[in-house]
């Protein structure tokens, strides 16, 4: 039986960092989205969730059922990026979550 298997999709991973960053810039140039800084913490701390959670989900694969090995066609230097462009989203997800928590719960 043959498992599911997602491709590499780096288009992806890059919207979630620039949905991050649209994010923040708004919320530092703005102070607010929607007129209430819970409501923005939530949606960031969403956002920062689903952020993390591609990259974390391809990290399981590969930990799990040894998906994303380097075949004969994947260069080692496009393995090494695509490890990097799932360590820069769940950056950018943790920090989205961070800041957004930070929001939630600096308001009085």
């Amino acid at each position: 039986m043959e498992r599911y298997r997602r491709p590499r999709n780096s288009l992806v991973l890059w919207g979630l960092i620039l949905a991050g960053l649209v994010y923040g810039g708004l919320l530092y140039y703005r102070q607010t989205i929607t007129g209430k800084p819970q409501i923005d913490g939530i949606l960031g701390v969403l956002l920062g969730l689903y952020t993390c959670s591609i990259p974390a989900a391809n990290a399981l694969d590969k930990l799990l059922y040894g998906r994303y090995a380097p075949a004969e066609d994947t260069s080692r230097t496009a393995v090494i990026f695509w490890w990097g462009l799932n360590g820069l989203a769940l950056l950018a997800g943790l920090l989205v979550m961070v800041v957004s928590l930070i929001r939630y719960t600096a308001t009085g």
